[in-house]
């Protein structure tokens, strides 16, 4: 009998994102080691490793489940000469950048405040120098906004949504530790 599993967790953020991993754990884990597992992940994830999935939002929310031994891991979890679990070893995996989410389907964090109201000066600079009207704005302009015609240009209201998507106070960080007082 193997005393080894692998587990799939996942830890859903809702502003931030989710983080997914494959762990390679003790296979003997009680629920209240499972829900352990997503507290001590909670504050050992990095930030800047959550996703932003824009296709689905925050249906899946933090939880855990077994995989398959086939599964690749990224992180074995062991429990130490008390009992408790801690992480043992991980291995170094560049994890995908976070996308941009599409309009109306996420927050955007911008942590400095200087940059922030810099941004939402020029957005508001573009709407009023009527910009979000493609036949207002140069050529050069246009392949910006659009990524030369990969994407659609925000319209007024897009423009809108973006600038209150940007002006919400809240720190990432701040958020996380949040979160793992509630967990």
């Amino acid at each position: 009998m193997t005393n080894k599993s692998k587990l799939l967790v996942n830890l859903d953020c809702m502003f931030i994102g989710s983080h997914s991993e494959v762990v390679l754990v003790p296979a003997d884990l009680t629920p209240t080691d499972l829900r352990d597992i997503e507290t001590l992940r909670f504050g050992t994830v990095n930030v800047g490793d959550y996703v932003i999935d824009t296709q689905n939002g925050s249906q899946y929310n933090s939880h855990t489940e077994w995989v398959g031994d086939d599964e690749k891991h990224t992180l074995e979890i062991v429990r130490d000469t008390n009992g408790r679990l801690k992480i043992l070893k991980q291995e170094t995996v560049v994890s995908e950048p976070a996308m941009a989410p599409s309009a109306s389907d996420g927050l955007l964090f911008i942590q400095q405040d200087e940059d922030l109201h810099t941004i939402i000066a020029a957005l508001r600079y573009w709407q009023q120098m009527g910009m979000c009207d493609p036949f207002k704005r140069s050529d050069e302009m246009h392949s910006l906004c659009t990524n030369n015609d990969e994407l659609e240009s925000y319209c007024d209201d897009d423009v809108d949504d973006l600038v209150m998507r940007l002006n919400v106070e809240m720190n990432p960080k701040d958020f996380l530790e949040d979160i793992k007082a509630i967990v």
